[in-house]
């Protein structure tokens, strides 16, 4: 498989801000914050255009039920296998004319998923040197066949890593 990167869109935040409304609408869980994250949460910055959603609650439900039922009324699927990779995670996708346009990554707020993921796109977003390190790598791994979209996120994981240690520091 071959990943497409595109440039930079500048609909990406409203398009998330549209899906953040819709999704929002009676959530199941009472407590919860949502956030863009991901490389189309990034201005300037190359990506595959699929929305990463991040949805924060207080604490994972024992029962995601409610919640992969809510999701499921706006198209969106439960991928459960990945909860033996990422046990504190809840992954939901949604594809638009059998293309993947968002995922939802659902956490409890303030764990070590949220917190990574959110220094990690601060950290694209104000210091432009990162971000062009993180965009030619990306460009350059695009190149690439891929047996999964998984391998190619894997391969990026040595460079988000490195950019996520900075946070031990601060």
């Amino acid at each position: 498989m071959t990943i497409e990167l595109s440039d930079y869109n500048s609909s990406w935040p409203k398009i998330f801000n549209i899906e953040r409304q819709l999704i929002s609408t009676d959530f199941p869980i009472k407590e919860f914050t949502i956030e863009h994250i991901g490389s189309t949460a990034v201005p300037n910055l190359k990506a595959k255009p699929i929305i990463d959603i991040l949805v924060g609650v207080s604490a994972l439900p024992a029962d995601i039920t409610p919640t992969a039922n809510h999701l499921k009324t706006f198209g969106y699927e439960y991928i459960e296998k990945y909860n033996l990779v990422m046990p504190d995670r809840r992954f939901f996708q949604k594809d638009t004319d059998g293309k993947r346009t968002y995922h939802i990554h659902t956490v409890a707020i303030r764990s070590e998923f949220w917190d990574r993921h959110l220094f990690f796109r601060n950290q694209l977003r104000a210091n432009s040197t990162i971000r062009q390190q993180y965009q030619q790598l990306k460009m350059d791994l695009a190149k690439r066949q891929w047996n999964t979209g998984d391998d190619y996120a894997d391969a990026k994981s040595d460079f988000i890593k490195s950019i996520e240690q900075r946070r031990q520091s601060i």
